[in-house]
């Protein structure tokens, strides 16, 4: 589902800027995002998640694997 308005969804989204962090979710964790707009302060895309327990898993898995520098994919 995408969403060309996601301002009139009222359930918690989450907002992500990291091209990795969304790969990560998009691609590996098959975890499709809603929207996407660019930000109007720094110009970078912004992709919009709906916040459901899959995506805090998938959250909780990227933290961690961050912290033990173990990278799905290398920093761009």
């Amino acid at each position: 589902m995408f969403v060309s308005n996601p301002d009139v969804i009222n359930e918690k989204k989450f907002y992500c800027k990291s091209k990795n962090l969304k790969k990560f979710l998009c691609e590996i964790k098959n975890i499709k995002y809603i929207s996407r707009q660019i930000d109007e302060n720094d110009k970078k895309i912004v992709w919009i998640f709906l916040k459901t327990e899959e995506l805090s898993n998938a959250l909780l898995e990227w933290k961690k694997n961050k912290e033990t520098g173990n990278l799905a994919f290398p920093k761009e």
